[in-house]
Order: C-alpha cells, then sequence, then structure tokens
C-alpha cells in the first residue's frame, strides 16, 4: 500500500505553531484517503501552498487511486455526486507540495507536477457533514468525513 508519509517515522516543526511532532507510520490499511478542504493552505518555514479552489470544495487524495475507482460524497448523509479529477483545477497536489518542499525544503525538480489521484468537488451545502466514500474495482469501499486542517493534524 503506497502511503502518504512513506511509511517513515518524521519531525517537523510548524511554521505557525512551535509544536514538534513524532508520528508513528500509519498501518490501518484502510486509511486510503485523505479530505481537504479546497481554501486550505499548508505551510512551512520555506513557503506555502493552497488548492486554490475556494471554500465550498472540497479536495481529495486517495492514495492507491485507480481508474477503476469512484470516488462519491455524500451531504449530510445523503449522495451527492460524484468527484471530478482535479487536473483541470490544479496540477501538484497542495498538501504533498506545502509538506515536501515548504517544510522539509526538498529540491522541486524531483518533484512530481502532476497528481492523478486528487479530486475536487464543489459542495450542495457548504455546512453539510461531508463523507467521501472511494471504492476499487473489486468493491471494497474506503470512506472519510474527517477533514485535515493542515499539516500538524495530518501528522497524527
Amino acid at each position: 500500500m503506497a502511503h502518504p508519509m512513506a511509511m517513515q517515522c518524521m519531525r517537523f516543526k510548524a511554521v505557525t505553531s512551535s509544536i514538534s511532532t513524532i508520528n508513528p507510520p500509519i498501518t490501518n490499511k484502510s486509511y486510503q484517503i485523505r479530505l481537504l478542504h479546497g481554501n486550505g493552505k499548508f505551510s512551512g518555514s520555506h513557503g506555502y501552498r493552497s488548492y486554490g479552489v475556494g471554500t465550498g470544495f472540497i479536495v481529495t487524495n486517495v492514495f492507491n487511486y485507480n481508474p477503476r475507482w469512484h470516488v462519491n460524497v455524500y451531504e449530510d448523509g445523503t449522495y451527492s455526486g460524484e468527484m471530478t479529477s482535479a487536473q483541470s483545477y490544479f496540477r501538484p497536489d497542495a498538501w504533498a507540495v506545502g509538506y515536501h518542499l515548504g517544510v522539509l525544503n526538498r529540491d522541486k525538480k524531483y518533484f512530481s507536477k502532476t497528481c492523478y489521484h486528487d479530486f475536487v468537488y464543489k459542495l450542495k451545502n457548504p455546512k453539510a457533514k461531508v463523507r467521501v466514500e472511494a471504492t476499487d474495482e473489486y468493491g471494497n469501499t474506503y470512506t472519510q468525513d474527517t477533514f485535515t486542517e493542515n499539516l500538524a493534524s495530518a501528522l497524527h
């Protein structure tokens, strides 16, 4: 299983706080989706990144996605629609770029300019309780209803 933190322990100091975080690798194979707000900003001492799609939009990163998967949104428990590939909205994943370039200061020439497993959806009700379900070609369904608010919250 591909993992967003490359299955290693990481330590960083967030720009907006003095909290140092050490996170153990996530070993739960059901963790396949990161859910983010479309106007989220992810920063470190070397800069910040944003999806730039604005409020009322959600963004998901489906880690092991392939074109045979379906990514659906539910608002307040009711099916709302299928998410759209983010490629027509943005190319690099702002969360990943914010972490790898903004926090770790890795060289951007080694970073992919396109992410094929990010999706965007405009909510019908921006105040709704949101759940995203990704179903793979084998019928396995992965869900996420907790938003990643910043880099630090993703590392717990």
